[in-house]
């Protein structure tokens, strides 16, 4: 069973875990990880591009641990996707003290 993982690596306890919730034996779980580190100050487009071609070169993948923190995010996505909207995103990038948000781009 091939992970794709883009968030912290998996403990030996976690792929216990895994491998109680699928019936894969730990020995045949294989966790193959891609950073995910966004620069807010660069291209956002270009940085999610090169992470997309880092996941599909990884070819057949099981399964997959998206980034910490963005489960919330990945559902959207996925139920976007499902539902064949395509809407253009807007990513927004703190700045300042005290912290404030603005547009950091708009990838389409």
């Amino acid at each position: 069973m091939k992970i794709v993982n883009m968030s912290h690596p998996l403990s030996d306890e976690a792929i216990g875990q895994i491998a109680t919730m699928t019936g894969c034996p730990p020995l045949d779980i294989q966790e193959v990880m891609i950073s995910v580190q966004v620069d807010f100050d660069a291209g956002i487009a270009a940085q999610l591009e090169v992470i997309f071609q880092e996941f599909w070169k990884e070819g057949d993948v099981d399964l997959y641990i998206p980034p910490a923190l963005s489960f919330v995010a990945t559902y959207v996505g996925a139920a976007l996707a499902n539902a064949l909207c395509f809407p253009g995103m807007i990513v927004m990038k703190g700045v300042g003290v005290p912290r404030r948000f603005v547009v950091a781009e708009i990838v389409e």
